[in-house]
């Protein structure tokens, strides 16, 4: 679906951020989908729920790794609205679609 496909979507965002030596500023990652937001911060989710797990499995190894180093982790989602011309949210779109076929 295009909802797992953006959870997807956050987790590639979480291991592209991974990827930072030194993170001098609070991650964010902009997401158009409520829904997929909404699972990744709560505890309880049915749709695609071994998804959000990984996804929440990797921030906070992410967040225990980055602490342990002695820099303040801080990851944020945010919501964006969707075909707006916000950069880089038309090809994501594109790319959560195509992944969902």
């Amino acid at each position: 679906t295009v909802y797992e496909a953006e959870v997807v979507g956050l987790t590639l965002a979480a291991k592209l951020i991974s990827t930072e030596r030194n993170m001098k500023y609070p991650a964010s990652i902009f997401v158009d989908n409520q829904a997929a937001i909404q699972a990744g911060e709560n505890h309880y989710t049915k749709s695609g729920s071994y998804l959000v797990e990984h996804f929440r499995r990797m921030t906070k190894r992410l967040a225990k790794n980055r602490d342990n180093q002695g820099q303040n982790f801080h990851l944020t989602l945010r919501w964006i609205p969707g075909h707006k011309g916000v950069e880089g949210n038309e090809l994501a779109d594109a790319a959560a679609k195509e992944a969902a076929k």
